[in-house]
């Protein structure tokens, strides 16, 4: 069952490739923002 299961996102994954790297990326984006922000206020907060 699950070496027929497995496959099927693979090749989903491979036909979706490049929306899935669009998404991670904009994922990684807002992260990196959210984090820069609490850094940021967390400075100014210290001070």
């Amino acid at each position: 069952e699950i070496v027929v299961i497995l496959p099927f996102p693979l090749m989903m994954m491979m036909k979706n490739l490049h929306f899935t790297f669009y998404f991670f990326l904009i994922n990684f984006m807002i992260l990196l923002g959210l984090l820069y922000e609490l850094n940021y206020s967390m400075l100014d907060w210290m001070k």
